[in-house]
């Protein structure tokens, strides 16, 4: 699951955290793709929101959420010639974190085949968060899988690769009171 569950080691601070942060990034790829509340970026940002409670665990209507948001997106991936560089990365964006979704939801109902897909789907469009990927406890299931520590050893790739190309992407001074702010160290 992208957000931490109820009941895992995180506390509910973090929960909260989480869940906000990824609401806030879900909106924000609406807004560079042209900030329009209509058409299937925004509906795909609103179906992955609705898939979540407030605590940020997956509601009982995730799995038709996110499989509705998964054909909106694969539908404007299909026709990204249509798409301006922003839709684009909004796009692939968004489905790699739907596809991450769904292979917790797989992983959660004991699915391991069906996790597996999903996951080397949303690694495929560039979810690079090997880290918590490696943490999820709703991946669990897959851990010792060699084809999810191939996976993993691939989103860890992705994610360097983004590192060396991006370099550095967030730095804390002074003038940021101390927070992180992400600016590839060029803020001021």
């Amino acid at each position: 699951i992208l957000f931490p569950r109820s009941g895992n080691r995180i506390g509910e601070e973090m929960r909260t955290f989480c869940t906000s942060f990824a609401l806030v990034i879900a909106f924000a790829s609406v807004s560079a793709a042209g900030g329009e509340e209509e058409g299937p970026i925004y509906d795909a940002v609103m179906l992955l929101k609705d898939s979540f409670t407030l605590e940020g665990t997956f509601n009982d209507s995730a799995r038709e959420n996110l499989l509705e948001a998964h054909g909106l997106l694969a539908e404007l991936a299909e026709n990204q010639e249509d798409l301006s560089a922003e839709e684009l990365i909004a796009v692939n964006s968004l489905e790699s974190l739907t596809m991450y979704n769904l292979a917790c939801l797989d992983a959660i109902d004991g699915d391991v085949e069906g996790a597996l897909v999903w996951l080397e789907g949303a690694v495929g469009a560039g979810y690079t968060d090997a880290d918590w990927m490696a943490e999820d406890p709703d991946l669990e299931p897959l851990h010792g899988d060699p084809r999810f520590e191939a996976l993993l050893e691939e989103a860890y790739a992705v994610e360097e690769e983004m590192e060396l190309y991006w370099g550095e992407t967030s730095h804390s001074c002074e003038d940021c009171d101390g927070n992180a702010c992400v600016s590839n160290g060029a803020c001021h």
